[in-house]
């Protein structure tokens, strides 16, 4: 087992922790958000996963996350994925089934492209999207994160929570 994690144990986790809590401090915000939404950056990126935790721990901020796809809700037993998933989030936003009382039925919208949007600089919502990297358009897909309607969407169904 020792040989296992010195090999496949990635040193974020360990060695790096540190280093990595002191970038998310470094980003912090001044006050905790009231709810945190997010799809897929629970299992991609580390440093919103110590960012989001640091807020939820402090008790005033509701993590909340939404179907992506990956087969959420389709097979018998439910994969680590979703266990993990459910298990952190407050609520979490399926496209149409529901096994817990964590779980709110939201069905899957299309977007459409608008020219004029203007965020306020003094709202009370911060919207974090996921890095655009060389492969992040490999289906075609990158307009959904980047359209102006997008962030329109998700602050509609923030408002809901309040």
């Amino acid at each position: 087992m020792r040989e296992l994690l010195a090999t496949n144990l990635p040193t974020i986790y360990l060695e790096g922790f540190k280093e990595l809590q002191a970038k998310v401090s470094d980003a912090q915000i001044e006050r905790h958000p009231k709810l945190i939404f997010t799809n897929t950056l629970l299992h991609r990126n580390e440093q919103f996963k110590v960012w989001s935790a640091e807020h939820v721990v402090a008790g005033s901020t509701k993590l909340v996350s939404g179907q992506h796809g990956g087969g959420y809700g389709t097979r018998y037993f439910m994969g680590w994925n979703e266990f993990y998933e459910f298990s952190i989030v407050d609520r979490f936003l399926s496209w149409g089934w529901s096994s817990s009382s964590k779980q709110v039925v939201f069905p899957a919208f299309v977007q459409s492209m608008q020219d004029k949007f203007s965020p306020s600089k003094i709202g009370g919502l911060l919207i974090i999207l996921g890095p655009v990297t060389r492969n992040s358009d490999v289906y075609q897909m990158l307009g959904a994160q980047t359209n102006s309607s997008y962030l329109v969407i998700l602050k509609k169904l923030v408002d809901a929570f309040a």
